[in-house]
Formats: C-alpha cells, sequence, structure tokens
C-alpha cells in the first residue's frame, strides 16, 4: 500500500485489514442501495462498506437507521466532493457508468463493478468497460458477492487487471485537452500575424484594387 493511500485510510478511519467496498447512487444517490447493504450484511465476509447517498438525505435516514444491525464497519455519507478519495482508498466500486464515475474510477484503478445502467451513454459506457475487461457486470445480489469473493481470492491478478486499466484509462485528460486547445489558439495568432504583416497591397480586398 502506498504512503498516500495508507494516510487516506487513517484520515478516512478506514481499517486496513478489511476489503472496502464504496457503493455509489450517482448525485442523487439512485439505484436499490438500502437493498445491496442488506444484501452485503448476510455476506459473511470480512468488509468494511463506505455508501454516498449524494442529495437523496431520506436514503441516508434509512441506512443510518439500519447501521447499527449491521454484520461490519460503515459509514454513511451523503453529499462529498471527496469522491476521488473514497476511491483511492477502496478496493471494490459498486455504481452505476456514468462518465465521471468511470473517469474517476479509471483514474484511481478502482475495481469496478458496474450495476443497473441506464440506455443511452451509460449503456455504451458499460459495454466498452466490459469488452476491455475492466470492468465487472452485477446482475443481482448473488453476482456482488460473487465479485468480492473473487477480488479477495488470492488467485485474482490484480496487477494484470490494473495493466488493462492503464491502457484505457487517461487521468490527465483535462491537461492534454488544454494544452491542445492553448496550441490551436497559438496557430492561429501566428497565423494572423503573419497576414498582418504582409503588404499593404495584400491587405486590400481585391474588389477594389
Amino acid at each position: 500500500m502506498s504512503k498516500d493511500r495508507k494516510k487516506l485510510r487513517e484520515k478516512w478511519g478506514i481499517n486496513e485489514g478489511l476489503f472496502t467496498i464504496l457503493l455509489i447512487g450517482g448525485g442523487q444517490g439512485m439505484g436499490p442501495l438500502k437493498e445491496i447493504v442488506l444484501a452485503l450484511n448476510n455476506c459473511e465476509l470480512p468488509i468494511q462498506l463506505l455508501v454516498v447517498t449524494g442529495t437523496n438525505r431520506h436514503l441516508r435516514r434509512k441506512l443510518q437507521k439500519i447501521q447499527p444491525e449491521l454484520s461490519f464497519p460503515s459509514r454513511i455519507l451523503g453529499y462529498t466532493r471527496e469522491v476521488a478519495e473514497l476511491m483511492e482508498i477502496s478496493d471494490l466500486l459498486i455504481s452505476k457508468p456514468g462518465g465521471l464515475t468511470v473517469a474517476e474510477a479509471l483514474a484511481t484503478e478502482t475495481p469496478l463493478g458496474i450495476l443497473d445502467s441506464l440506455a443511452g451513454q451509460e449503456r455504451r459506457n458499460q459495454e466498452l468497460l466490459l469488452k476491455k475487461g475492466v470492468a465487472f457486470e452485477l446482475k443481482d445480489r448473488q453476482d456482488i458477492i460473487g465479485l468480492i469473493r473473487k477480488l479477495l481470492d488470492s488467485s485474482f491478478d490484480l496487477e494484470d487487471w490494473r495493466g488493462r486499466v492503464r491502457k484505457l484509462a487517461r487521468p490527465r485528460a483535462a491537461q492534454d485537452i488544454a494544452r491542445r486547445i492553448m496550441h490551436l489558439v497559438e496557430e492561429r495568432m501566428d497565423r494572423s500575424k503573419e497576414v498582418k504583416g504582409g503588404s499593404i497591397e495584400d491587405r486590400i480586398p481585391s474588389n477594389i484594387r
């Protein structure tokens, strides 16, 4: 474990000896989050759970109500801007495959279990990720338990999986786009200077010469 990840785990009060699952329902806390939490409660595996309910206060209260009954350590969070940090300290992310979520999961090299994708962008994201072998499809609660067991198994080649992620991830995409825009602006400015630097005759419209 890197020193940075260890510090983040200490910051969030994460037990290093437990498999950490991050469950996200998007900004609005959508999806069967409560049902997943209850299913995990019966799995009898060495796990701890982080749940992000977004702006869904009703869901957060419901989960906080059952929290004392859970058989594993858990934190129930509302809306947070520190999702990237939470991914960094997690061993598995379970979420819908929204664009930002996928980008952050790839950048932090967090195994992603895809749940309940919607038609359109999310479905296309799912198809690409599954094709590239960098995500896991979760059709039901048993798939979730099975995936956790798979990742906990010493035979799972995490480094091989990370190698596939690195080929697909673009963690510096924003900087690359900004650099490309600046390059295009500079090219346009250079062309503009060349035109202005020509002869007076060159700058006179041809129809009035």
